[in-house]
Protein backbone atom coordinates (compact mmCIF):
# COMPACT_ATOMS: atom_id res chain seq x y z
CA UNK A 1 0.00 0.00 0.00
CA UNK A 2 0.92 3.77 -1.03
CA UNK A 3 0.49 6.90 0.42
CA UNK A 4 -0.34 9.50 -1.69
CA UNK A 5 -0.24 13.23 -0.45
CA UNK A 6 -2.95 15.50 -2.40
CA UNK A 7 -4.10 19.51 -2.95
CA UNK A 8 -7.73 19.68 -2.85
CA UNK A 9 -9.48 22.84 -2.91
CA UNK A 10 -10.96 24.63 0.34
CA UNK A 11 -15.09 24.22 -0.84
CA UNK A 12 -14.41 19.89 -1.37
CA UNK A 13 -12.13 19.45 1.54
CA UNK A 14 -15.12 20.83 4.44
CA UNK A 15 -17.49 18.28 2.13
CA UNK A 16 -15.08 15.90 3.03
CA UNK A 17 -14.77 17.03 6.73
CA UNK A 18 -18.48 16.97 7.21
CA UNK A 19 -18.78 13.69 5.36
CA UNK A 20 -20.49 15.10 2.71
CA UNK A 21 -18.29 14.14 0.33
CA UNK A 22 -16.99 10.73 0.08
CA UNK A 23 -15.40 10.20 -3.26
CA UNK A 24 -12.63 11.71 -4.91
CA UNK A 25 -12.19 12.06 -8.85
CA UNK A 26 -8.56 11.74 -9.95
CA UNK A 27 -6.45 11.43 -12.81
CA UNK A 28 -4.85 7.98 -12.60
CA UNK A 29 -1.30 9.11 -12.91
CA UNK A 30 -0.83 7.54 -9.85
CA UNK A 31 -1.57 4.21 -10.14
CA UNK A 32 -4.25 4.53 -7.16
CA UNK A 33 -4.94 0.98 -5.53
CA UNK A 34 -8.22 -0.06 -3.24
CA UNK A 35 -6.39 0.18 0.52
CA UNK A 36 -3.78 2.57 -0.63
CA UNK A 37 -3.74 5.84 1.89
CA UNK A 38 -4.68 9.66 0.94
CA UNK A 39 -3.32 12.42 3.03
CA UNK A 40 -5.71 15.40 1.77
CA UNK A 41 -3.79 18.46 1.80
CA UNK A 42 -6.21 21.84 1.54
CA UNK A 43 -4.90 24.11 -1.03
CA UNK A 44 -6.15 27.75 -1.75
CA UNK A 45 -6.41 28.20 -5.51
CA UNK A 46 -6.49 32.33 -4.84
CA UNK A 47 -3.32 32.54 -2.60
CA UNK A 48 -1.48 29.22 -4.32
CA UNK A 49 -0.71 28.30 -1.30
CA UNK A 50 -1.56 25.30 1.39
CA UNK A 51 -3.70 26.76 3.84
CA UNK A 52 -2.41 24.25 6.89
CA UNK A 53 -4.98 21.83 6.89
CA UNK A 54 -5.09 18.04 6.12
CA UNK A 55 -7.47 15.63 6.17
CA UNK A 56 -6.07 11.52 5.85
CA UNK A 57 -8.97 8.44 4.47
CA UNK A 58 -7.71 4.88 2.79
CA UNK A 59 -9.21 4.75 -0.55
CA UNK A 60 -12.31 1.99 -0.95
CA UNK A 61 -13.66 1.08 -4.22
CA UNK A 62 -12.45 2.08 -7.39
CA UNK A 63 -13.57 2.52 -10.92
CA UNK A 64 -11.75 3.92 -13.72
CA UNK A 65 -14.14 6.92 -15.85
CA UNK A 66 -12.46 7.33 -19.44
CA UNK A 67 -9.11 5.86 -19.12
CA UNK A 68 -6.92 8.80 -17.60
CA UNK A 69 -9.53 9.31 -14.50
CA UNK A 70 -10.45 7.13 -11.11
CA UNK A 71 -13.39 7.83 -8.96
CA UNK A 72 -12.35 6.04 -5.11
CA UNK A 73 -14.68 5.96 -2.59
CA UNK A 74 -12.93 7.56 0.75
CA UNK A 75 -13.03 5.27 3.89
CA UNK A 76 -11.83 5.26 7.24
CA UNK A 77 -12.04 9.20 7.06
CA UNK A 78 -10.18 10.64 10.43
CA UNK A 79 -10.53 14.32 11.17
CA UNK A 80 -9.12 17.51 10.24
CA UNK A 81 -6.00 18.57 11.64
CA UNK A 82 -3.10 21.07 11.03
CA UNK A 83 0.05 20.85 9.82
CA UNK A 84 2.56 22.28 12.19
CA UNK A 85 5.92 23.56 10.85
CA UNK A 86 8.85 23.26 13.13
CA UNK A 87 11.39 25.55 13.27
CA UNK A 88 14.89 24.24 13.01
CA UNK A 89 17.40 24.73 15.66
CA UNK A 90 20.14 27.90 15.40
CA UNK A 91 22.56 25.73 17.81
Amino acid sequence: MKTHAIKIWPDYFMAVCFKRKTFELRKNDRNYTPGDHVVMREWDPMTRKYTGQKIEATIGWITETNGDQVVFSLIHVGEPTSESRRKRSTK
